[in-house]
This record gives C-alpha cells, structure tokens and sequence, in this order.
C-alpha cells in the first residue's frame, strides 16, 4: 500500500513538471503558507558558490503537501534534496554555475494534494519568488559593451539597452546588472541619460559617453545624436588631450612628386580625459610655415607598392579652414582615457633655411 501511494505521489510530481510553465503563466497570487526560511533575499553569492536553500511549509497547506519543486536559473526545475514531510520543510542544495553573475530567482511549487476541479491531477500551489544576488568577487580582466557606437538622428524617442559583458578566469559573464557590482553613468546626462541598469534614454542633440564601471575596470559606450536640419558644428576637444611633436627628420623613403626628399614629423594626441572622446576626430593643421607644404602618406599602401603608385599626396589648405586629417585610434571613433593615437606629417620645404611649423588642434566633427 504504501508502494502504490509513493507511485501515485511521483506520478502527481511529474505530472506537476510537465503542466508548470502553464501553470506559471496562469499563477494565481503566490501562497503565503510557503515560506523561504534561507537564503535572505538580497543575500549575495559568488559564482560557483552552494546555495542552500529551505522552504518551510505552514499551516493549512503544510498537511496537504506531499513535495516541492523550485525554478532555478540555469537548471529548471528542481525536487527537492531533503525533505520532511511531517514537519513541511524542505532543503536544496544549488551550485551557483561558475559562468553565472546576476539577479537568481527561485521560485517555488509545492504538490498538495488532488487538484479537485481536475481529478487525478495534483494541486500545485506557487510560493512567491526569492532573488539573491550573485556577483563576482573578483575585478574582470577586461570588460566590454557589444555595441559601442551609437548615430542617432534627432527627434528619437526610444531607449537603448546596454549590456556590459566581463571577461574572468573562468570565462565572460554578462555582469550589466547593478547586483553585479557595475555602475552606469553619462558624461552628458543632457544628452544621454542612463539608469543603474545600463537602459539608455536620448534626451537631445550632442555627444555623450556611457560608462560601464565594474571594480575599477570600464567599458564605454558613445552617442552621437544629430539633427539633420542643424547639424552639429564641429567641436574643438583640444583641452582634453596632449598632444606631443617628435623631432623633425628627413625621410629618405618619403618623396613628393616621387623625386623631391619629405622631412616627417609624428604627432601623438593622447586622451587625458576620465571619458573616452568620441569622433569622427581630425587632427587639425593651422598656420603652417610659409614656404612649406603638408603632405601625407597614402593609406593602406600594399607592402611593394607597384610603380608610379602615389604615396605621398599634398594637403591643399582652403582659404579661412584648417587642413584636417582623419584620426584612427584604435578603439574605432574615439580615443579612450590614455589612449594615443599617432599620426605623421611630411612637410616639403621651398624655400632654404625654413623650419616647418604649425598649429594644432583635435576637433570632432561629423562632417567637415
């Protein structure tokens, strides 16, 4: 006899695991006899971490309840691992995976009984859900926003979900969450504001930088929110980089018209900003030596470039307008805090004893 009830039980139990995602979606308000005597809500775990979980059944449901099952992240359903019927308690003991970092919700159902309005059903009874927090102890190697860049055009009303994503030992986990220890925050809330949970809201035209910090290591993401019918003028960001001239050299590779000898100078502009500059950013060339021309190197030049392929091609200044050339850092459009990018001039000397000189400056500007 009590063979044939431990079967009928177990029946009821997997009878209850197939029909629970419709019965989840059809919940009624969660059962107060069932009750989460550990962990604590809020309570904060590490990954790879043992949870031990126990619900504790109360009266009047307590003498009705045969079993329990919990939903857990990352593994479903779960039966429980102790249980004492008499006294409605019921133990699980959850490893938290080691790729895991988030809000973990548990949620709760216990099998009471005959279901009466569906005979040889069992009665299911959902408990409210309890969420921990798991967060890595540890700072990630690097951490990383999947899409970086954002060009809006203006008027745009909707929001923009960022995800932060950290690399760790043990793998990459997404630790956008707060619960996970990353703070969200605008260079321009005026521009692009964000919550604590990484949910972007573009508020007006400009620029702006968001960051993900998570123990000190960040990530960023950058908005450019134009109006097409007033395009934003280009910006001089010169106050928030250095920018350094190596010595003046003749290079011997480097000939203007293929014949005449270029003297090269590298200009490095390094980012000294806590917020990334976001581009398109020119280094822009002003009051250059009279008696002197600019020019540069031809990008993505193969390695054995075929004869009377141009190398070298002149900056032809224009009247009131500095010469602007493109910038390329490394991290696509922007220059991340200490973060340099490099670029060489070539300067063709006309007149004997002139010294080449200029003005420099770093603009962003969307078009020139």
């Amino acid at each position: 006899m009590a063979g044939s009830i431990h079967r009928t039980v177990s029946a009821w139990v997997e009878a209850a695991i197939f029909f629970l995602p419709s019965l989840f979606a059809q919940a009624a308000p969660a059962n107060p006899s069932i009750v989460f005597d550990a962990p604590k809500a809020g309570q904060v775990y590490a990954p790879g971490e043992t949870v031990t979980v126990i619900l504790r059944v109360e009266a009047p449901l307590k003498e009705k309840t045969t079993d329990a099952l919990l939903a857990v992240p990352g593994y479903g359903l779960m039966r429980a691992a102790v249980i004492d019927i008499g006294t409605g308690v019921f133990q699980w003991n959850i490893a938290i995976p080691k790729e895991y970092a988030g809000a973990f919700t548990l949620t709760p159902m216990v099998v009471a009984g005959e279901d009466p309005a569906h005979p040889g059903q069992p009665l299911t009874v959902e408990g409210a859900p309890l969420t921990i927090a798991v967060a890595p102890r540890e700072a990630p190697s690097s951490l990383r926003i999947p899409n970086p860049y954002y060009f809006l055009q203006w008027p745009v009303s909707r929001h923009e979900q960022l995800y932060a994503a950290g690399v760790y030992a043990t793998g990459e986990r997404d630790v956008t969450s707060s619960v996970t220890g990353t703070r969200w925050y605008s260079s321009d809330p005026g521009v692009a504001r964000v919550s604590s949970e990484g949910d972007v809201t573009v508020v007006a035209p400009g620029t702006a930088t968001v960051t993900a910090d998570n123990h000190g290591v960040k990530a960023f993401a950058s908005f450019v929110v134009e109006d097409p019918a007033h395009p934003l003028p280009p910006q001089d960001v010169t106050g928030g980089v250095k920018i350094e001239k190596s010595k003046i050299t003749i290079d011997r590779e480097a000939k203007a018209y293929g014949q005449y000898p270029l003297s090269a100078q590298t200009i490095t502009v390094t980012n000294n900003s806590d917020f990334p500059i976001a581009g398109p950013l020119y280094l822009a060339v002003s009051d250059l030596s009279a008696g002197v021309w600019l020019w540069l190197k031809t990008p993505n030049l193969p390695p054995n470039p075929p004869p009377g392929m141009i190398r070298y091609s002149r900056l032809r200044p224009k009247p009131g307008k500095p010469m602007a050339i493109r910038l390329e850092p490394k991290d696509g459009l922007r220059i991340n805090p200490a973060e340099s990018v490099r670029v060489t001039l070539y300067f063709l000397i006309n007149q004997p004893g002139v010294r080449p000189d200029c003005k420099l400056s770093v603009i962003r500007a969307t078009k020139l």
